[in-house]
């Protein structure tokens, strides 16, 4: 679970914002979903073979966005799922690189890789748990990384 593709499922619409937030500011509409949107999605990429070891997100079906991995035999695939997603339709679909986590099935293994975490100066952003393999979990996170006077989110965004 090395890359995370991240995809809405909404049509994007601009809005009319006041002030600093008009410039470039879109918004998702969740009544231009299909009501199946999410289900037709995880149909499409199981007909073309790929097999999700870790899902997520907030707002699916609304104005937020569904977030996977691809199995570990499959990993290094997501830039091919990506672009096979934007071939069926879908117009914001991005591969990103987390930071990955294996721990142990058990007491304490996840705090120990937070505090690794927090003690690098990130904040953790989000938290994806897949399937465990070996006794072991992978726990994907996206970080915020805390520079002077400003903070910026940590991993490789691929558009």
């Amino acid at each position: 679970m090395h890359q995370q593709v991240r995809v809405k499922l909404t049509k994007p619409s601009p809005t009319d914002t006041p002030g600093a937030m008009r410039a470039g500011h879109t918004q998702s509409d969740p009544s231009e979903l299909p009501a199946d949107a999410l289900f037709t999605l995880l149909e499409t990429l199981a007909a073309e073979g790929y097999n999700l070891q870790s899902v997520g997100g907030s707002g699916i079906e609304g104005p937020g966005e569904f977030v996977f991995a691809l199995d570990e035999e499959s990993h290094d695939d997501s830039e091919a799922c990506r672009q096979f997603l934007l071939k069926k339709g879908y117009s914001d679909v991005v591969v990103v690189e987390p930071e990955v986590c294996w721990v142990k099935d058990e007491r304490g293994a996840l705090a120990e890789c937070v505090g690794r975490i927090r003690g690098s100066g990130r904040l953790i952003q989000e938290m994806f748990v897949g399937a465990a393999r070996n006794g072991e979990v992978p726990v994907a996170f996206t970080t915020i990384e805390l520079t002077k006077g400003s903070a910026a989110s940590k991993g490789k965004n691929t558009r």
